[in-house]
């Protein structure tokens, strides 16, 4: 892809999805030893509980950070559910992007004083605060972001409608985070080639 030239460095979008474990963590083990160890090894213990909305998910969380008009992904993190999106924002960044778009979960000041300060596109919507919503400005920006942003949820979605990712496969993160890789490369190998045959 390098070689070919299709990665465009316009810009990074970056993104976080989750996914439920294969297994739910059993609150309580049954009284014989032997069997008790046996269901724990069974069991996905390297998956945390988080809230999303209203509802509850015991899983894990598979963050990407995709090249803005090629939609290669050029990094990739596989964590617990339980870990903040904005903690694994900057190893999704690839450094040569010329602009960063994520959605409001992704926004500080670190990250938009440094955007300044290389002269990069600072693509994260902006979050109202209590006593302080948006101006019509920051709305009207915002929407626009989101057209360039809502491009990094499409590879989630063949992971997810395609591939059959909507529950984790394997029991631990290591399996989980390769089985991520893959579907990763799977995408990157599909949009290799409808990238070269659109330039041929």
């Amino acid at each position: 892809m390098e070689e070919k030239k299709l990665i465009l460095r316009r810009g990074t979008m970056v993104d976080a999805t989750i996914v439920q474990s294969a297994r739910r963590l059993k609150k309580k083990e049954p009284p014989d030893e032997e069997q008790s160890s046996s269901r724990a090894a069974q069991q996905d213990r390297d998956a945390a509980r988080t809230k999303k909305g209203k509802k509850w998910y015991y899983g894990f969380k598979g963050h990407i950070g995709v090249d803005q008009g090629s939609n290669i992904i050029r990094k990739k993190k596989f964590t617990p559910a339980n870990v903040h999106d904005i903690k694994e924002r900057d190893t999704l960044l690839s450094g040569d992007e010329r602009g960063v778009f994520g959605d409001k979960a992704y926004g500080d000041k670190d990250i938009k004083q440094k955007c300044r300060k290389e002269g990069k596109y600072y693509g994260i919507l902006d979050k109202g605060k209590r006593g302080h919503p948006l101006s019509s400005k920051q709305e009207k920006d915002n929407r626009q972001k989101s057209r360039v942003r809502s491009a990094v949820e499409r590879p989630f979605a063949y992971f997810k409608h395609c591939c059959g990712w909507a529950r984790a496969r394997y029991v631990t993160l290591k399996r989980n985070d390769l089985h991520f890789t893959f579907l990763c490369t799977i995408q990157n190998i599909r949009r290799g080639i409808a990238l070269s045959e659109a330039q041929s």
